[in-house]
């Protein structure tokens, strides 16, 4: 079994290299992790998405970018200042504005055009006023306008001609992708204990929804209509922070989920019996690769479970946390971890293969699409990474 440590010293900025970090083993020899050196993904260029200085009016910046590819890649994000940007992927240019006025703090998500029926793809946002806007990529023009009653914080989730929505207040709404309107909304009693400020991405399969609420109950529901197939809570005690905080992950007919409180559990998708359970705690974010089930958590731990048995295969702390959403492409894993700014990890054994701190902490998880990768940090700077060529790439 892997323990794995890693320590950042490195900063945004710097006018010196900072130290080498050290990735420890039990049983073998240290690696000297050189955290400044870019081995897999070179910084592109870094821009602020809000006023600064005298003029500042956020305070903390939220959410995740998303990101266009094809010809000309862009990277969108909405800002604490109301507003919604479209800006080069290789370069930080500008390429488009929004001005709608109210805050954004959620995460964006890129919509195919295929998807609704349109030439182009759309960048789909939630704002605080609890609306829900669909822009074009190509230039920034609103689709639709749909009030979903909440801030839906994480990405929305596309399922055929639908989008599944989670909002901040406890409720599961379904809208036509294509009109914007709303086919079914859902909702949980809201709980009356302390919760975590999480907000879980429903995942989709096939006519099915699992969704997560902050009452720690994991429903199954119709995607049709909405209608509950089965629920389960898994909240072990009647104490505070029971909260499904982790985006579900569906596998081979099993839904992994996990509870702040009461750590992850393996669920059978039928009917929500559990085939098996692990005592992990403050469980942040689930993902996985085909054998390995992904858990991070609050304190900066991130662990590989077996998706069979539930056994452990490695453990990797961060210097901070908590961990993100993880992205998950092909042997990779990229995730924002505080003031550990952004990491990429090797999904088979959880090491450490590249970080970069972004002067602060992170404010919300890395978008990857293609040879891009960007994070937006809290105090309002947007990050852009490409992938270096096989050649320039330095393995440790």
């Amino acid at each position: 079994m892997i323990f794995a440590h890693l320590a950042l010293w490195a900063a945004v900025g710097a006018a010196s290299p900072a130290p080498a970090t050290d990735l420890v083993a039990p049983g073998k020899s240290t690696v000297r992790i050189e955290a400044w050196r870019p081995k897999y993904f070179a910084l592109q260029w870094q821009v602020p998405t809000v006023r600064k200085g005298t003029y500042r009016r956020v305070i903390a910046s939220q959410g995740g970018p998303a990101i266009a590819v094809g010809p000309s890649a862009s990277i969108i994000i909405g800002t604490g200042e109301g507003r919604v940007i479209a800006l080069s992927a290789p370069d930080g240019d500008v390429l488009w504005r929004y001005e709608y006025g109210v805050p954004f703090a959620g995460s964006a998500t890129i919509v195919p055009g295929d998807a609704q029926g349109q030439a182009d793809p759309s960048v789909v946002l939630g704002a605080e006023d609890g609306a829900l806007l669909a822009l074009r990529v190509a230039d920034g023009s609103l689709r639709w306008r749909a009030d979903v009653g909440g801030l839906a914080r994480a990405p929305v989730t596309v399922a055929g001609d639908k989008l599944v929505v989670a909002t901040a207040n406890n409720k599961l709404v379904v809208v036509d992708l294509v009109k914007g309107t709303l086919v079914w909304t859902k909702a949980r009693p809201k709980p009356t204990t302390l919760v975590v400020d999480a907000h879980p991405r429903p995942a989709v399969d096939g006519d099915r929804i699992y969704a997560g609420y902050a009452d720690g109950t994991i429903e199954a529901h119709s995607l049709a209509d909405g209608s509950v197939l089965w629920s389960r809570s898994l909240a072990t005690s009647l104490g505070a922070f029971v909260d499904a905080t982790a985006d579900p992950v569906v596998s081979a007919g099993r839904v992994y989920v996990a509870s702040y409180s009461s750590g992850i559990f393996a669920l059978n998708a039928k009917d929500g019996t559990i085939a098996w359970q692990k005592n992990a705690p403050l469980v942040t974010a689930l993902s996985a690769t085909e054998q390995t089930l992904l858990a991070g958590n609050a304190d900066g731990y991130v662990w590989g479970f077996a998706l069979a048995d539930g056994q452990r295969q490695f453990r990797t702390q961060m210097s901070s946390g908590p961990i993100s959403r993880m992205v998950v492409r092909g042997g990779e894993v990229a995730l924002s971890a505080g003031e550990a700014g952004l990491v990429l990890l090797d999904a088979a054994s959880g090491k450490p293969l590249q970080a970069m701190p972004m002067g602060g902490r992170a404010g919300g998880e890395p978008a990857w699409a293609g040879d891009f990768i960007s994070i937006l940090a809290e105090n309002g700077e947007l990050f852009s990474l490409r992938r270096l060529p096989p050649s320039a790439a330095r393995i440790n």
